[in-house]
């Protein structure tokens, strides 16, 4: 699947780059079809692997999330290849065109170490924010020290700086 939806990704941006040569768009409208005919028939099987209720109604939300998007991203290309080819209705520059680039994300269900990383990022954050903290803390203590040992300085510059917390501080 990761490499069928890696060439999808490939061929959307090559197709982005040739957008107004006419015998690439037929190229590309092929092989459009033949990616919708892929996730179709992915979607099929996992209906049938898993049942209609266990797809739509998992246990797991997460799951239950990307099975709603793959089919109804699946569903939307499919409507959109067939309004081309039955209806000879053009979609290339319509929404339903536009939304089969939302396949892409579809890698992200595949690189589940991705949470991983997001654990990660989350403790680093979480890290960030008490050290953060910690350090306006010790800041404010020796912008209060500072400020009641020289607020009534004869120093003008001195008291300028150090003479409010603020300005203390910072």
């Amino acid at each position: 699947t990761a490499a069928v939806i890696f060439a999808n990704t490939v061929i959307i941006g090559l197709e982005c780059q040739d957008l107004n040569d006419d015998e690439w768009h037929r190229i590309y409208a092929v092989l459009e079809l033949g990616f919708v005919v892929v996730y179709s028939l992915e979607i099929s099987a996992r209906l049938w692997l898993h049942g209609w209720m266990e797809f739509f109604c998992a246990d797991d939300p997460t799951e239950r999330g990307w099975n709603w998007f793959d089919f109804l991203v699946t569903l939307v290309a499919f409507l959109s290849s067939f309004l081309e080819k039955v209806t000879d209705i053009d979609t290339n520059a319509s929404v339903l065109r536009l939304l089969r680039v939302l396949r892409i994300l579809r890698i992200f269900r595949i690189l589940k170490f991705l949470r991983d990383i997001e654990y990660t990022l989350v403790s680093a954050m979480t890290s960030m924010l008490r050290v953060m903290f910690l350090v306006l803390m010790i800041d404010f203590i020796g912008a209060v020290v500072i400020t009641l040992m020289l607020h009534d300085t004869h120093d003008d510059l001195v008291r300028e700086m150090f003479g409010r917390l603020s300005s203390s501080m910072f």
